[in-house]
């Protein structure tokens, strides 16, 4: 009885390693707002459970003395662990990648194993049993890191750092409203729009202001990406420690550094006499530099590509981990039901945070007593949550990257409305950009791209975003094609601030004398 219990928590274990992968990887408490211990005990009591089933059900059929029911038994064994080896997700795989005769010989194959398992099943019942009796002590070792890293939780702080104080508002002073959009595609957006989508707002803005053609971002992933636009230096390396800390490497020289220890964008706008706000996503941005901020407001993003929420309750968490062990392990991914695109409760919790940013972001830029003010929107990066057709948000089937681009405009649209019934959008600098660009190869990979998406893939990696910066009072639009990296929006900022930008012209002769590269070296996946 006991050889069986511990074999049934053994291969319940296995199946939740993706979880468990995901819990352990030194990111979980640095991207959540709360501790998420509803998680680790979710993740604990899954495990328990299902070994449960696995135990109960062995004992049936070892009672029931029909060997049937045993063969029965012991074939749903072979096959669980099949499905966790991803045997049924790579058959799938070769189908989608590679056609219907790969599909076909991929099936001839597993049916050739299946017969071997036919004829041998008892001692391959048996060997796997012993393998896994054998890695059962695996059980207590990922349970004692689980208890470790709740009581690790527990101790640390969640705290926001305290508000700056307010500065004097400087009558007739350069002002500047910063937009990031999360994984926006210069391609898409502007070169090789498809015909189907319908971006206005970024059209007439463009139509006002300088706008380049060839704008590099400065890293391929938020995590590095937003600190080295803020920090003005790229980034090479960027690891979560704890909850309120990431270790930055500048270069590719040099000890990694703590990212709130370092001078920023709106640390120097303070200096400058400026109050400051953010309004984004993903970073902890106000446990970071709150301190720099009059105001600053974030919201996390969801675990493992949006199949878990944050803020889950012990019984949502189960059932989110139990959905996406059941969906991975037997390859329904590959048949159109990953996660993010199937979990409506994370769709929805994504429109909750859009529409809190657009709302406190509208506030923030439309206020004129804030001379700088950075709003990270979550759009247009997947999972998509908007429907271009209908024009309203979709929680439910498939929403795509195009859709979201559309999304984007929208929030563009109403980010400028607010600032013009403010009053500040003639007198104010704008500055709208990408973080990094639509990673299609990275959505491939993870098997999360449309039929629509795929349609509009790039060939070649294209790493530009957009780059468009309006100054007050211009109506005209200038493009500007030499190579550049937005890396150089840290001090474009400040020599507006400092009222040495206040045209077109004038920033496009700051950028000829500032830029130096052009594609950044951290664009490619580096180990």
């Amino acid at each position: 009885m006991l050889r069986d219990l511990l074999i049934a928590l053994s291969l319940a274990n296995l199946c939740f390693l993706r979880i468990w992968n995901e819990l352990f990887n030194g990111k979980l408490t640095y991207y959540a707002q709360a501790p998420p211990t509803n998680h680790l005990l979710g993740v604990v009591l899954n495990v328990l459970l299902l070994a449960l089933v696995f135990w109960t059900g062995a004992q049936l059929a070892r009672r029931s003395g029909r060997p049937a029911v045993v063969r029965l038994a012991r074939w749903a064994f072979l096959l669980v662990v099949l499905a966790n080896l991803r045997v049924f997700y790579l058959l799938l795989l070769v189908w989608g990648r590679w056609g219907w005769m790969a599909g076909v010989l991929g099936l001839l194959l597993l049916a050739t194993g299946f017969c071997l398992l036919a004829r041998w099943e008892v001692r391959e019942a048996r060997l796997v049993a012993v393998l896994l009796l054998i890695f059962s002590p695996f059980v207590a070792v990922t349970f004692y890191q689980d208890v470790a890293l709740a009581v690790r939780v527990s101790r640390m702080s969640f705290a926001d750092q305290p508000s700056a104080a307010a500065l004097p508002a400087k009558s007739g002073a350069p002002r500047v409203v910063w937009v990031i959009f999360d994984e926006l595609d210069q391609r898409l957006v502007f070169d090789q729009r498809p015909a189907s989508v319908h971006l206005p707002e970024f059209d007439r803005l463009r139509a006002q202001s300088l706008s380049a053609g060839h704008a590099f971002a400065p890293a391929r992933m938020t995590e590095m990406a937003m600190p080295a636009l803020i920090s003005g230096r790229l980034i090479s390396k960027a690891e979560p420690r704890g909850a309120s800390e990431l270790m930055v490497t500048y270069g590719d020289a040099g000890p990694p550094v703590p990212w709130s220890r370092q001078p920023s964008v709106f640390s120097a706008a303070r200096e400058l006499g400026f109050n400051t706000a953010l309004v984004g996503w993903y970073h902890p941005y106000c446990r970071e530099i709150g301190s720099s901020l009059n105001f600053c407001a974030w919201h996390d993003g969801p675990l493992l590509r949006g199949a878990l929420q944050r803020q889950a309750s012990i019984p949502q968490a189960m059932q989110q981990q139990a959905a996406n062990v059941l969906i991975t392990t037997l390859g329904l991914n590959r048949l159109g039901m990953d996660p993010r695109l199937v979990n409506r409760a994370e769709r929805e919790e994504e429109v909750r945070d859009y529409l809190a940013i657009l709302t406190q972001g509208q506030r923030e830029a439309a206020d004129p007593a804030i001379g700088l003010v950075l709003v990270h929107l979550p759009v247009p990066h997947p999972v998509g949550i908007w429907d271009r057709t209908r024009h309203e948000f979709k929680t439910t089937g498939e929403s795509s990257y195009l859709d979201n681009l559309e999304l984007a405009d929208r929030a563009l649209g109403e980010l400028r409305q607010a600032m013009e019934s403010a009053g500040v959008w003639d007198s104010s600098t704008v500055v709208v950009s990408g973080d990094h660009w639509w990673r299609a190869e990275v959505w491939s990979r993870l098997d999360s791209v449309t039929q629509e998406e795929a349609a509009v893939a790039p060939t070649i990696p294209d790493h530009r975003v957009p780059f468009v910066v309006k100054l007050p009072g211009e109506k005209e639009p200038l493009a500007y094609q030499p190579e550049m990296n937005t890396i150089l929006t840290h001090d474009l900022l400040l020599a507006v601030l400092r009222g040495e930008v206040h045209t077109p012209q004038a920033a496009a002769a700051w950028l000829d004398q500032h830029r130096s590269i052009g594609d950044s070296p951290y664009n490619v996946f580096r180990k």
